[in-house]
């Protein structure tokens, strides 16, 4: 994956994650949490992905942040 994809990659995360905060909430995520941890939050997914071998998608980004939000 190349630095541009990373990056779009990386934005889609955090989108995805703020709506998910926003509809289980109402609330968005930096209600909840800080900005380096919505950046750990994200390195965690990747090192997560690689370890399992799973793809970079956005159900795979839901299923992890979903289980992020319930473990709050």
């Amino acid at each position: 994956m190349n630095s541009i994809d990373l990056l779009n990659h990386r934005l889609q995360f955090f989108e995805q994650l703020h709506q998910e905060f926003l509809f289980l909430t109402g609330y968005g995520t930096y209600a909840h949490i800080n900005s380096r941890d919505v950046d750990r939050l994200y390195l965690d997914y990747l090192a997560e992905a690689q370890a399992t071998g799973a793809e970079l998608r956005q159900d795979n980004q839901i299923s992890f942040i979903r289980s992020y939000s319930k473990s709050r």
